[in-house]
């Protein structure tokens, strides 16, 4: 799509080279990177920034027809008129982008993790058992000739598997988010707790169980908005609010300096809406009319391949 964007614009206006530039959505301070040219490369005549929704995502890069010349006015307007078009395709393509590289850091961190498990259960607690195995066979072995040595052995298996049973305990809890633990409207509320600003919170009084890929984006998608009001808005209250509907809608706004008039997303702000845009949500940051910001990320309540029975067995939250 951009290849032909940049294609056209050098045909259109006959300029001799024609690039379009993009940041990188999942590491903004990245800087940013020729995605499509056209044209053999010369020396820069003008630079179009690319904004979509207020958030500036690259840049339109022309050169001149010739080193003397200069570009017209309406060749000026034409381009800017161009850019917006742009910006539109290229938010797209941005997106697709962050989302193919986010599928890909998913599939490294699983594959991390299981190693870990499996280290954990190979290292941890597989030695523990089998010592407790190998003592439980060491006492039927003694069990009529030596009663007393019956009893330690007993004993010792005993301490054995109650350690495994710890180590087991230990590796579940690491593998469990606050939102698996607590639920989703008590997670909510038990990290609003410890938030230093005056946090008002709206949540339903029962949220029902929702996939669990749902319940920990939606977390988490509010707990970096916090956070991001903590670090940049210089506000003094902050609402956090949850509704159920035919989405889940999570609200977070404050009344702190507001949106910049052009705002390049950080880490933050891109790992938000990965998340929603992963589960098919979305995510949207926008000025308050009373001052301050507001993001609203909208969530679907259920996930195609997950079953209300399996939502079932885990209880409401």
């Amino acid at each position: 799509m951009l290849p032909e964007a940049a294609a056209a614009v050098a045909q259109a206006l006959r300029l001799p080279y024609v690039a379009i530039e993009l940041d990188d959505a999942t590491a903004p301070d990245a800087g940013t990177a020729r995605v499509a040219t056209h044209g053999t490369e010369s020396p820069v005549a003008l630079r179009l920034t690319l904004v979509h929704q207020g958030e500036e995502i690259g840049a339109l890069v022309v050169a001149a027809r010739a080193p003397d010349e200069t570009l017209s006015a309406a060749d000026l307007r034409l381009l800017r008129d161009v850019a917006r078009h742009i910006a539109q395709a290229a938010a797209g393509v941005r997106l697709s982008l962050a989302l193919l590289r986010s599928q890909e850091h998913a599939v490294a961190v699983r594959a991390e993790e299981r190693r870990r498990l499996a280290r954990d259960l190979h290292d941890g607690v597989g030695p523990v058992l089998t010592g407790a195995t190998w003592t439980l066979q060491a006492a039927t072995t003694t069990l009529r000739t030596n009663p007393d040595a019956t009893h330690d052995l007993l004993n010792t298996a005993l301490v054995h598997i109650g350690q495994g049973a710890e180590d087991l305990r230990r590796i579940s809890m690491g593998l469990r988010s606050p939102v698996d633990q607590l639920g989703l409207r008590e997670a909510v509320l038990a990290y609003t707790d410890r938030v230093s600003l005056a946090v008002h919170t709206e949540l339903p009084e029962q949220i029902p169980r929702l996939a669990a890929a749902v319940e920990e984006a939606a977390y988490w998608i509010l707990v970096e908005a916090v956070a991001n009001v903590l670090r940049h808005a210089e506000a003094t209250n902050c609402w956090v609010r949850l509704e159920m509907g035919d989405v889940l809608e999570v609200s977070v706004a404050d009344d702190g300096r507001g949106l910049p008039p052009r705002m390049r997303p950080g880490v933050g702000v891109s790992s938000m809406r990965e998340r929603a845009a992963e589960i098919g949500g979305s995510c949207e940051i926008r000025p308050r009319s009373t001052g301050g910001t507001e993001l609203i990320a909208r969530l679907p309540v259920s996930l195609p391949g997950v079953q209300d029975a399996d939502l079932a067995d885990q209880g409401a939250v």
